[in-house]
């Protein structure tokens, strides 16, 4: 019963707050007022977010040095593909500094070639082989030492030069001697073995031979070598290409030139990696850009990959944003013109200021000629929309704790006024007409209807936000809910199709209404 009796309460309630709600109005129209109402109607509606940035993109900058402009190959305003050859450079001090490298460098690569020749050479003679076929004897042990001319082996002739096999020849034999000095390491062949020629028989080492020599020389070839690819690579930085495809936006340079402090008489021929001319580097905040225009021997390019709009959103609405959104933008500059672009990135990492959170959304904006570097964009990102919906201005919805609720239109009020006298017949007209209804997105104009509501039911709207004929004023409405919250206005997309009394797409403004529209 307690529960019945909470209904009976919250009804009575409600009933009276709405008819005091529109009798108390009357007093600001004639007593014989009739009721405005509006039609549900279908049409499409979105939720946007706004705010304002500029027009950035892909800028780079680049400042010559050291060296004489000999040629520019574009102009301010030309169109540029990436690798093309915008400037070229000349430095007759690099040009001698090469060739005195290159000369350097083949000495000491012959330096090496020598000395590894000789190396490899001196190896070769430790290894002792028998200069014929025959049989061996060996005339050393291991461990003895030998110099340069000593027989370490006699190599007799087979039998069929008169020698029985297996069997020494004495003095006929051929010698066999050592080429350097050194200790006899191994013996590879016993005294009375068969040998062939080329056979290696003895094996000497020696602390006399060494690769320290040609390691000394690699390095000298590695040095000689480094200095000539740096000097190339300065020269090679005088041939200055465009890094992207783009546009030159400005160019302080011009044939002729002599760069930063370069002198050609010179004769400096010491190497320093800032003497290389660097590339074009990224210009990351454009309000530097008029720097450039009057800093000597500077270019600047814009790339053609499509301007991007940096945003700054709030914590309350950065929940919304989602890659992929659709996203137009105006510009006071071209007035009457709609651009198209999609969000593409969203920070998250937050900047923090006076305790509020915000995060970047970077918006890549649909290539267009009409737009130029730098313009102030006014950017509505769309986060939810839907077509071929229930719709109704906003201002028909009223609201009771959680729940929404409108007053249906009948056509029993259709001859009915709101005098004092006719209070109470209103009053239970409203009573029998209250609907609650279920809602879905909305901007600050419209709502849309998911339950509740049919398309032609007709709903009420309160006096002092009636619409407007003639004067095309919006209705201030009723402290609705679900009214967008945050640092960013959400503004209207205006649905398509029309209710009675006005069209959807007519240009609102916050100003209340005395009076209703008689219908």
């Amino acid at each position: 019963m307690k529960r019945k009796y909470a209904y009976v309460i919250v009804a009575i309630l409600l009933i009276a707050g709405i008819a005091t709600f529109y009798f108390l109005n009357k007093t600001k129209t004639s007593t014989s007022s009739q009721i405005p109402y509006v039609t549900v109607t279908r049409g499409n509606i979105s939720m946007t977010i706004t705010g304002t940035g500029n027009l950035t993109g892909d800028v780079r900058a680049i400042t010559l040095k050291n060296g004489v402009v000999k040629k520019v190959y574009f102009n301010v305003g030309d169109s540029v593909k990436k690798g093309d050859l915008l400037y070229e450079l000349e430095d007759d001090n690099l040009n001698n500094q090469l060739e005195q490298a290159k000369l350097n460098l083949d000495l000491a690569t012959q330096q090496l070639n020598q000395d590894t020749k000789n190396y490899n050479s001196a190896v070769a003679k430790l290894s002792i082989t028998s200069p014929v076929d025959g049989v061996v004897e060996i005339l050393v042990k291991e461990g003895q030492d030998v110099t340069p001319g000593m027989p370490v082996a006699v190599v007799n002739v087979n039998k069929s030069n008169g020698s029985e096999e297996g069997q020494p020849s004495g003095n006929s034999g051929t010698n066999v001697t050592a080429q350097v000095s050194g200790t006899v390491e191994k013996i590879y062949v016993s005294s009375g073995q068969n040998v062939r020629k080329g056979e290696v028989l003895i094996k000497l080492s020696s602390s006399n031979i060494s690769d320290a020599q040609i390691q000394s020389d690699k390095i000298k070839v590695m040095q000689a070598q480094n200095n000539y690819n740096q000097i190339l690579k300065q020269i090679e930085s005088l041939k200055i290409y465009s890094p992207i495809d783009g546009k030159i936006l400005s160019q302080n340079i011009k044939e002729g030139d002599v760069l930063g402090n370069f002198s050609s008489n010179a004769g400096n021929n010491n190497l320093n990696a800032s003497y290389v001319q660097t590339g074009f580097v990224p210009v990351l905040d454009i309000t530097q850009l008029s720097s450039y225009e009057s800093q000597p021997d500077t270019a600047v390019i814009v790339g053609n990959s499509g301007y991007i709009v940096n945003l700054s959103v709030d914590e309350t609405d950065i929940k919304n944003i989602k890659i992929g959104q659709k996203v137009q933008l105006t510009t006071d500059d071209l007035p009457g013109k709609v651009f198209s672009g999609t969000v593409s990135q969203v920070s998250q990492l937050p900047t923090i200021q006076n305790g509020v959170a915000s995060y970047n959304v970077t918006i890549q904006v649909d290539p267009s000629e009409d737009l130029m570097l730098g313009m102030s964009m006014d950017v509505a990102i769309t986060v939810a929309e839907k077509n071929d919906v229930l719709l109704l201005p906003i201002q028909a919805v009223q609201t009771l704790g959680n729940r929404q609720y409108v007053i249906l239109y009948t056509d029993d009020m259709k001859d009915q006024n709101l005098s004092d006298a006719n209070a109470n017949n209103m009053r239970n007209l409203f009573r029998n007409n209250i609907r609650f209804i279920e809602t879905g997105i909305h901007n600050n104009n419209f709502v849309e209807i998911v339950s509740g509501l049919q398309e032609g039911d007709r709903v009420l709207i309160p006096l002092n936000s009636s619409l407007a004929n003639s004067n095309n004023r919006n209705p201030q409405g009723f402290n609705f809910m679900m009214r967008p919250q945050g640092g960013f206005n959400r503004n209207t997309e205006r649905p398509s199709g029309s209710f009675q009394g006005g069209s959807f797409n007519r240009s609102w403004q916050n100003n209340s209404s005395s009076g209703g529209n008689n219908r």
